[in-house]
């Protein structure tokens, strides 16, 4: 029987507008409705370094996967050791998911801190 997601606010981040999940438990549609009001209809955009752009690096890498999924409309480029992404909402369900299932310190911390942006804290 799998973890019933926590819809309700925390005390401490009700100031902050954070909306708390059980990790990996956080539905899609409230993904995908945080990135609309974060982001419109424009990709969201980030900029990497160290560990957190090889993390990103290699789960965009994958190619089709399991779920015959895969990142394609989205646009990633290195400059210098920084790496510039703009990532379709479509894609940014597929990098998610593949950062939650790398399941390592970096990609879990990347995801964590992604999600975030997006008024999200999964616990």
């Amino acid at each position: 029987m799998g973890v019933a997601a926590v819809a309700t606010l925390v005390d401490a981040d009700s100031a902050s507008g954070m909306t708390t999940f059980t990790t990996g438990e956080t539905p899609e549609q409230t993904i995908r409705e945080a990135l609309a009001k974060e982001t419109g209809d424009a990709n969201y955009s980030m900029s990497l370094v160290g560990e957190d752009a090889e993390a990103l690096r290699a789960v965009v890498n994958q190619g089709i996967d399991a779920h015959l999924t895969a990142v394609l409309r989205s646009h990633f480029q290195w400059q210098g050791h920084r790496l510039l992404c703009d990532v379709d909402h479509s894609d940014m369900m597929i990098v998610l998911r593949r950062l939650f299932d790398d399941g390592s310190d970096v990609a879990m911390s990347l995801r964590s801190g992604i999600l975030s942006t997006l008024g999200i804290e999964e616990l």
